[in-house]
């Protein structure tokens, strides 16, 4: 069993970035999932800024960063890695509400066991 992986695209539309999943349990792709997500546009533009260097699980092309689930203050988050920092001293920091796309990211989190990274609640 392989442990899943999480990746966010460096190229987006205004206000959403695309995310893939990939694990063993897929949820609404064979190789995990892929899905939009709300996000500001400070983050959008930043990521815009990143460079790839992960695959897509879709195509051929490079066009993915790497981000990992993290589980603080009693809720869900993605941890997008890039420099230079920009609300976490490892890059972009984004919450997961309510709805069904966000939903789909949890649900492949637990379903591949991915365990997420247990960060502190900041002061």
């Amino acid at each position: 069993m392989n442990k899943g992986r999480i990746q966010i695209r460096t190229k987006s539309e205004t206000n959403r970035i695309h995310i893939q999943g990939i694990g063993d349990v897929g949820i609404n792709r064979d190789y995990g999932f892929a899905t939009k997500l709300r996000a500001p546009d400070s983050v959008v533009e930043w990521l815009g800024k990143q460079e790839p260097v992960l695959k897509s699980a879709a195509t051929d092309g490079i066009y993915y960063i790497k981000a990992e689930p993290v589980y603080t203050d009693d809720s869900w988050k993605i941890l997008i890695h890039g420099e230079p920092a920009l609300n976490t001293p490892y890059g972009a920091l984004i919450g997961l509400t309510e709805n069904t796309n966000a939903k789909m990211v949890i649900d492949f989190v637990t379903q591949n066991n991915m365990t997420g990274i247990m960060m502190e609640e900041e002061e």
